[in-house]
């Protein structure tokens, strides 16, 4: 599924190598009806470090897809700037 993201979102780089982070999406619903067909969960993750990660668990509990790519981009950056804290009192 191709996902246009806003521009006006603010998506902060990854905190540990720099890199812009990816968006992933799966299908909640499986093949045999059960699950929870028709809603997506989603989540950024850094492509190379792979140790960052914000997500939105689904859309059952949102509006729309782009409210729950709005919840994981607020917790993508969340997660960003926890590790840019925990990486500022090591120094």
């Amino acid at each position: 599924m191709r996902i246009k993201l806003d521009h006006k979102i603010n998506l902060k780089k990854c905190p540990i190598c720099g890199s812009s982070p990816l968006l992933a999406t799966h299908d909640m619903g499986e093949p045999n009806g059960r699950g929870y067909p028709g809603n997506y969960s989603f989540w950024f993750y850094c492509p190379f470090c792979e140790r960052v990660e914000g997500s939105c668990s689904d859309t059952v509990y949102t509006d729309t897809k782009q409210e729950c790519i709005e919840i994981a981009v607020k917790s993508w950056n969340e997660e960003v700037d926890k590790i840019e804290k925990l990486l500022s009192e090591r120094d």
